[in-house]
């Protein structure tokens, strides 16, 4: 259980990490590439998330 907290809380800093790429980028491609970055992220957080709560519906993206 608390290693799937840590887990969530290291995608949560990624997806920062990702979102300040997209807003700090000077080209259209870095943006674009911190935006996919950042849904990726998304997506494996709502899939962790799912996980933690016992929760199949959340695991079938």
């Amino acid at each position: 259980m608390l290693v799937l907290a840590a887990t969530s809380l290291a995608i949560l800093s990624v997806m920062a990490l990702a979102l300040a790429r997209a807003l700090r980028a000077d080209t259209v491609y870095d943006r674009i590439l911190g935006i996919n970055m950042f849904g990726t992220k998304t997506a494996l957080l709502i899939a962790v998330l799912g996980f933690l709560g016992e929760r199949p519906d959340f695991l079938d993206i």
